[in-house]
């Protein structure tokens, strides 16, 4: 009797036991089920806002790029300007507008870029969020505090991300301030350079009429005397 009442205990145990796995295989199915839709429909949005950013950043490449066409060409318009201005009576007037004109069309130049700069870095954090979001959800429920370690150590780093971009927008804004100066000085250099050798070419121009003068009259003067003439009063020197 008691090996009987023994058989129906494991029986009756050993049913309970077939009972908890099919249930617990059955929760675990549901909930594969239920997660695959939700992971497949965040991994398209993900796509989608992948894609996105690409042809975002791919159209910004094509606006950086006409930015430096444009500045090639406005340089090359400043430069045949200058050219031109050197062929004309006023000539620092001239220098003056071409170098404002240059300096206008290049601060739009620039705003654009800062606007380029600006877009990239808002693109980036958007990025780094949903990649934080992507993390978060793909994590198990019980590390609570991974995600939130996780979205400091990316606020951290997208800080000095931040912080290295502005540095070197500031460095390359400084190099083409510099650059601009640079040549500016340069063309100053050569705008003197040039108004003193045309000053000396004047002053030759003019000692040179006036040696011819001198000996026109030097000739005048002998013939005068040849013929019994008398000569006229020289003209007086030029003084520099």
């Amino acid at each position: 009797m008691h090996m009987r009442i023994w058989r129906a205990a494991a029986v009756w145990w050993l049913c309970g036991m077939a009972g908890l796995w099919a249930l617990a295989n059955g929760v675990a199915a549901a909930a594969v089920v239920h997660a695959e839709p939700a992971a497949a429909v965040a991994h398209s949005e993900a796509s989608a806002a992948e894609a996105a950013r690409k042809a975002q950043a791919a159209a910004r490449g094509l606006e950086r790029q006409a930015i430096a066409e444009e500045r090639t060409r406005l340089q090359q318009r400043q430069t045949a300007a200058q050219a031109e201005c050197y062929q004309r009576f006023a000539v620092e007037d001239c220098l003056r507008r071409a170098r404002t004109e240059f300096r206008e069309g290049d601060s739009a130049l620039r705003a654009r870029e800062l606007e380029l700069n600006d877009a990239e870095r808002k693109d980036k954090a958007a990025a780094r969020e949903a990649l934080i979001e992507q993390r978060r959800r793909e994590s198990p429920p019980a590390a609570a505090s991974a995600p939130q370690t996780i979205l400091r150590q990316s606020t951290t780093a997208e800080q000095l991300n931040q912080r290295e971009q502005q540095a070197r927008e500031r460095a390359r804004e400084q190099q083409q301030r510099a650059a601009v100066q640079a040549q500016e000085q340069a063309q100053r250099e050569k705008d003197q350079w040039q108004r003193a050798q045309q000053a000396r070419e004047r002053q030759a121009e003019r000692e040179k009429a006036l040696q011819e003068r001198q000996a026109r009259q030097q000739r005048q003067a002998s013939e005068d005397a040849a013929s019994g003439r008398t000569p006229a009063a020289p003209l007086p020197t030029a003084t520099r």
